[in-house]
């Protein structure tokens, strides 16, 4: 929560409005000047159980050539049944 404080003034007199809004924990340019792999968070904890590191700043690191050796060993999805849009069409309009 912050303090929000504004000032208006007019010819006639001045006001002053106090509020608390809540604003984000992790801020927008943060997560906009992520690279790819990387992400933010924040997370809760129990008033029985205390977590000390409450927001985390990661990075997913992955190999490239392992995930390249395991793409080439994809195989296609075999067809089971060939389906014209005739046929999808007649079963719409049942």
């Amino acid at each position: 929560m912050q303090d929000r404080q504004s000032v208006s003034v007019n010819r006639l007199d001045t006001s002053i409005s106090h509020s608390k809004q809540l604003d984000s924990a992790i801020p927008a340019s943060k997560i906009a000047a992520l690279s790819s792999g990387e992400f933010v968070g924040l997370v809760a904890d129990n008033p029985d159980e205390k977590i000390k590191l409450k927001m985390f700043h990661a990075e997913i690191i992955n190999d490239a050539e392992k995930l390249n050796e395991e793409m080439n060993r994809y195989k296609d999805i075999p067809v089971v049944s060939h389906v014209t849009q005739q046929q999808v069409l007649d079963n719409y309009y049942q």
